[in-house]
């Protein structure tokens, strides 16, 4: 076949039809666009922010987030989280806790998580040792809130020495300073106005939740 450019258009020899050139090529891969999913976000030690969809992530300079995302750009093109981040598949949790960055792969059908260190602002290359495997021991959660039905993650937020752990409908809090595990609450306690399945009205509920981070004011 034989196609012929002018300007933002292509003519198409077999078709006979003239498309848009952006309708036809240049097109990449982009999970973020194809599947509409965030699995997990973090900003970084470097003040970039980092989101992870399927196999791929993007980043965001510190200027974007300071000024909130609607629609910005990333600074590049979607990657492959598996050249980027110590050889993982996906990244189902990330984040920085007392200046240490951890990144979590999504558990396997044995309950098995590969996750990766970063001690520095530098994120080229993991700690020495990592990848290393572990489970939801990990978090060392109540042996009482996994019996109850706590028995995975799905989203993980820092909020100074605080960690919020995730998951359906409710969250547990577990206080690093003060070494302290709160009882598991309902979602909807914590963050109000956000939709929620109690509430007359609302489209969605909070249990629906696979990413959580706090940007910068």
């Amino acid at each position: 076949n034989t196609y012929l450019f002018k300007g933002d258009t292509v003519f198409d020899l077999k078709l006979e039809n003239t498309t848009p050139i952006k309708d036809q090529f240049g097109n990449v891969r982009n999970n973020f666009r194809s599947n509409g999913t965030v699995d997990a976000v973090f900003t970084g030690r470097d003040r970039k922010t980092y989101v992870f969809s399927g196999d791929q992530y993007v980043s965001y300079d510190e200027n974007v987030v300071n000024a909130a995302f609607n629609g910005a750009e990333t600074e590049e093109a979607p990657k492959l989280i598996s050249e980027q981040w110590g050889g993982l598949k996906d990244v189902g949790l990330a984040y920085v806790l007392n200046g240490v960055t951890w990144i979590f792969e999504s558990a396997d059908d044995d309950g098995n998580i590969r996750y990766l260190r970063y001690s520095t602002d530098d994120y080229t290359a993991p700690d020495e040792g990592y990848p290393k495997t572990t489970g939801l021991h990990f978090w060392e959660v109540p042996e009482q809130y996994i019996k109850e039905g706590f028995d995975s993650i799905d989203a993980v937020l820092v909020e100074d020495e605080t960690l919020f752990f995730i998951y359906g409908d409710k969250y547990l809090e577990f206080n690093t300073g003060e070494n302290y595990w709160s009882y598991p609450k309902e979602l909807e306690s914590q963050w109000k106005g956000a939709p929620c399945s109690c509430c007359p009205g609302c489209d969605s509920g909070l249990e629906d939740i696979s990413a959580a981070f706090s940007a910068a004011d």
